[in-house]
């Protein structure tokens, strides 16, 4: 007995101490969900071999976007090359996003309407003011569809409207591998506020400042098609409480909006595999569709995971395909706190020029159980995000999202008699992600170097050139179908754009941080005291005293070329006033990190770790003084590009030095 008591206590001893960990990066999906994707221990056995966290929901991609598959040795362009050819293609084919997408808004309602206003002021210039008493309504949603297509011509023999799979008739119009995810927002609470207004002859101003508690509800559902006759689905829901101040003004046609919220709620998750033909499968999956889970929890429960797949006969060996011969077949569930703050602004001269941005911090905390283990994995996760969109003609459209998560994450796996062993890992991530719907030419170039203010690598980075086919996207005179031709060639309907157009097209930076590397930086701030954070003001001191680096890398001008000693000793000050502030925060996060592990306190040290983040991504110098501090640990730095006219392509600017990695997923051992 006193044997395998301490061959117990041994097990227990060197699965409670977790080897370095490195987590995959972070994933962006086309609903604007950002996901934070672990990997399973080695010796995990369930039908999942990752841990997917909904961190974010994001406003991003809109309209159709266009996906090149092909890799950088397809795009052979020359000087000949038709100015409105489709993009070159390896055989691969294109992956094609449609959007119908209701964009998250707040809408204070008035019941008072005016009564108790009071009026001031003179008959040419009245002034009325007064109290708002009311609602206020949050809305949001749409549907986004991820489908293939093997030819560019086939693009547009793609469904213009998007339509879930309810039945197999449906379900043949997808290819394996396609994926749709609809969503809604809805909330309702109400408001007090104080509202103003003025008037010039028969132009107009108006403002108002209100408070406000909204309940809000969030349903994200997603289909796949995995084979001729099975869907994967999944979905989410989350119910938020609100507090929030919101502020808007117009004047004319320009209008302007501020909010802060506070807020925190639950969501629940679950995640099943559905056999459409049979008929328990058809029916538990509708009926999953409409919102209702019990029906596919109930043939689940019957089901043993590992048993769920069969090998078909007619195959042999490793080729033989695995078919699904039960209803319903069970994935993951995972249930979660939420909580978090955020600011939002918004600003719009219709059809000119408009700003939507949001900037916070969040945490997430959920317990995860996988199908058919004896697994649970308890994740603290705490994010921070910097979200901006431009849009309308005198401003490209484009997005901008810049977020750390920090997770503390612990595995407790159940044995036979009744133990729970457990161990604990810890890792970080940051992503910077640009995307435009219709980049033009040189545009590309332009934000790879706004990238490079974020995160350094200038060297490296104003080198690389992504192969791209450019073309002059105009009309031409047609007749049923077909290009009319004058002597041979096309007669065009419009005049040759000085740019060259791109289209749909992002470019993204991912840095995986692993455990040790975390611990090192810890243990670095507390050596070395507060004369850490002075190690990126000498970063800022070398660049500005180089003549190649140009102000406009840094700091706004109205001309690139305009050289000013006093714009470049503001721009100095700027930077170090930022860099200085970046660092302290990244600091005393780290020191606070250390506390809060000696204490357990696995939620705090999550929200000090996406301070941290906050503050290690401040800048170049803030990001790469942080990372040059990091000697034994184990850093993955990657940058990846894609879009209609452009390669999928990466280049991997840190590289781990025990994982490899395929893209943002670590490879199998």
């Amino acid at each position: 007995m006193k044997s395998c008591l301490v061959f117990t206590f041994a097990i227990f001893s060197l699965f409670i101490h977790a080897e370095d960990w490195m987590p995959d990066g972070m994933i962006v999906d086309k609903s604007g969900n950002v996901i934070h994707v672990v990997e399973m221990p080695n010796d995990f056995r369930g039908p999942k071999k990752t841990l997917t966290t909904l961190a974010y929901i994001a406003e991003i991609e809109k309209g159709q976007t266009i996906v090149n598959l092909s890799k950088g040795s397809a795009f052979k362009v020359d000087a000949e090359y038709d100015e409105n050819a489709p993009p070159p293609n390896d055989g691969s084919g294109f992956l094609v996003t449609k959007y119908f997408k209701v964009a998250d808004t707040t809408l204070p309602k008035d019941f008072v309407e005016g009564r108790g206003f009071f009026t001031a002021g003179t008959d040419l210039f009245p002034l009325t003011a007064g109290p708002q008493l009311g609602v206020m309504i949050e809305v949001g949603g749409g549907m986004v569809g991820e489908l293939f297509a093997k030819k560019h011509a086939d693009i547009e023999k793609l469904p213009n409207f998007i339509v879930v799979p309810y039945n197999l008739k449906t379900l043949k119009k997808y290819k394996i591998g396609d994926s749709l995810t609809y969503s809604v927002k809805g909330g309702l609470g109400f408001m007090v506020g104080v509202g103003a207004a003025a008037k010039i002859w028969k132009v107009g101003a108006e403002t108002s400042i209100n408070v406000g508690f909204i309940g809000e509800g969030n349903w994200i559902c997603n289909v796949k098609k995995t084979g001729h006759k099975t869907v994967q689905a999944r979905y989410v829901k989350q119910k938020l409480k609100k507090l929030i101040a919101y502020g808007r003004a117009g004047a004319i046609i320009i209008k302007a909006q501020a909010e802060i919220n506070k807020y925190d709620g639950a969501g629940v998750g679950t995640f099943f595999e559905f056999n459409l033909a049979n008929p328990l499968g058809m029916k538990a999956y509708k009926k999953f569709l409409m919102g209702n889970i019990v029906h596919a929890q109930q043939l689940a429960a019957k089901v043993k995971v590992v048993n769920a797949f069969r090998l078909n006969q007619k195959g042999v060996g490793k080729f033989a395909r695995k078919m699904m011969v039960n209803p319903v077949r069970p994935l993951m569930t995972y249930k979660s706190k939420i909580s978090g703050h955020e600011k939002k602004i918004k600003f719009d001269i219709p059809v000119l020029v408009g700003l939507r941005a949001k900037r916070g911090r969040n945490m997430v905390i959920s317990e995860t159980k996988m199908a058919g283990s004896n697994l649970t994995v308890k994740t603290h996760l705490g994010v921070y995000k910097d979200e901006r969109e431009t849009f309308g003609v005198l401003k490209r459209s484009n997005y901008r999202l810049a977020m750390f998560t920090g997770t503390y994450q612990r595995l407790f796996k159940h044995t036979p008699t009744g133990e729970s062993l457990f161990s604990s890992r810890y890792s970080g991530n940051y992503k910077y992600q640009y995307h435009s719907e219709k980049l033009l030419e040189g545009e590309l170039e332009e934000e790879i170097m706004n990238m490079v203010e974020k995160i350094g690598f200038k060297d490296k980075l104003k080198e690389l050139k992504i192969r791209q086919a450019a073309v002059d996207v105009r009309k031409y005179l047609q007749w049923r179908g077909k290009d009319v031709k004058f002597k041979g060639k096309k007669i065009a309907l419009g005049k040759k754009s000085k740019k060259k157009v791109l289209g749909s097209t992002k470019i993204s930076a991912d840095l995986m941080i692993g455990m040790e590397a975390i611990k090192e930086l810890i243990a670095k701030a507390i050596y070395r005291g507060k004369k850490w954070k002075n190690l990126a003001v000498k970063h800022v001191d070398i660049w500005f005293e180089n003549p190649n680096n140009k102000r406009w890398e840094l700091c706004p001008v109205i001309k690139k070329g305009m050289k000013s000693s006093m714009g470049r000793a503001f721009c100095k000050m700027k930077v170090v006033r930022s860099t200085k502030k970046g660092m302290e925060l990244a600091y005393k996060s780290l020191i606070r990190m250390q506390g809060n592990i000696a204490k357990h306190d696995y939620k705090k040290f999550a929200k000090n770790f996406a301070d941290f983040g906050n503050g290690f991504s401040v800048n170049q110098f803030t990001f790469n003084s942080v990372l040059d501090l990091v000697e034994k640990g184990d850093v993955h730095l990657v940058i990846q590009w894609e879009g209609e006219r452009i390669p999928k392509g990466e280049l991997v600017l840190i590289k781990s030095k025990r994982v490899k990695f395929d893209g943002l997923n670590r490879k199998k051992r």
